[in-house]
């Protein structure tokens, strides 16, 4: 309980004034808005949506979270190291979001002959499927297999065995958010007609072949329809620019900073997090180290906060501790 008192104590010690909207809750000195509840349902939790009457059970936990967060306050837990810290991060990711849209989305263009091509984009809907080989040889010989004339269904049968659903390698999307979700797939399968396989792409963990099952276009849409896809390609298409500057943004940065990782620093970072979550069999099989050597001899690396002081990474004039960096994180638990 003191766990949650401590999260909604965090939440609230970041709430603004309210908007002067509707007010469809008050407790104690907390208000909750028409505005407050439309934007936390939309981005909420999914299992409130499968409710009867979804909006409002939203709003009952939001109550919850209010109740929580008085009886916080009242216990002083407001205030905690805890809270503070977490306080601070929350900013930095606000100051991050308002870096974002003043320097990289206030920078989006968009034409109307660029808007009306997503749309189309938008009304075409793809099934597809994929088979998955760890290195490239295999991919290639697969690939090769296909050109030949093996079947699709054989290959990609021999490909998914028990632990492997089917179901895991097929995606129904229409072209425009591929293009947004994954623009390598996007492109090897730009010319493909239905029934054909695109060569094999590089992913991060193997290459994959992808294959069209089906495509489709919508040949209907009302004027709301149109209004709804439009809107929805101009956001998907500011997302796809966005995402664009925001690589050569950071990149820039990167630069201009010179950010240097320090060895020591990682190695202790990367005991402490295996520490945190993997077992001892695991940790001696990756060779990760649970305690480091001092001049009093080895110590726990897990329970010794002098090493969470050390230099993480260098850019500029200015250093990040391990302790910053684990404090930061969205793993970091509770108790951390």
């Amino acid at each position: 309980m003191r766990s949650l008192f401590l999260i909604a104590a965090l939440v609230f010690s970041f709430l603004e004034a309210e908007d002067d909207s509707l007010i469809v809750a008050s407790v104690g000195k907390y208000t909750i808005t028409a505005d407050d509840l439309l934007t936390s349902f939309e981005f909420g939790p999914a299992f409130v949506h499968r409710s009867r009457d979804p909006l409002n059970e939203h709003l009952k936990y939001m109550i919850y979270e209010r109740l929580l967060a008085l009886e916080a306050e009242k216990n002083g837990l407001n205030h905690s190291e805890f809270v503070q810290e977490r306080l601070k991060a929350l900013e930095e990711d606000g100051a991050v979001e308002q870096l974002y849209r003043n320097d990289i989305l206030s920078h989006v263009k968009l034409s109307a002959e660029q808007i009306e091509q997503d749309v189309q984009k938008g009304r075409i809907t793809l099934s597809l499927r994929w088979i998955f080989n760890e290195t490239q040889h295999k991919a290639e010989q697969c690939y090769l297999a296909l050109r030949n004339g093996a079947p699709f269904d054989s290959l990609f049968s021999l490909h998914v065995d028990h632990a492997t659903y089917s179901d895991s390698r097929s995606l129904e999307t229409t072209l425009l958010k591929l293009e947004r979700d994954n623009k390598d797939v996007a492109a090897s399968i730009a010319g493909l007609n239905v029934g054909e396989s695109s060569k094999p792409i590089q992913g991060k963990d193997g290459y994959y072949i992808i294959h069209i099952d089906k495509a489709w276009q919508n040949p209907l849409m009302t004027e709301s329809d149109y209004a709804q896809m439009k809107h929805q390609a101009t956001e998907i298409r500011t997302k796809i620019v966005a995402d664009g500057f925001a690589d050569a943004y950071v990149k820039n940065r990167m630069k201009s900073q010179n950010p240097v990782i320090k060895a020591e620093g990682f190695n202790i970072l990367r005991a402490y997090i295996a520490d945190k979550g993997l077992s001892r069999d695991t940790k001696v099989k990756w060779e990760i180290p649970s305690t480091f050597m001092t001049e009093a001899g080895p110590q726990p690396i897990g329970n010794s906060g002098e090493y969470l002081n050390k230099t993480l990474v260098t850019f500029g004039t200015r250093t990040m501790t391990i302790r910053d960096y684990v404090r930061s994180g969205r793993w970091c638990r509770i108790n951390c």
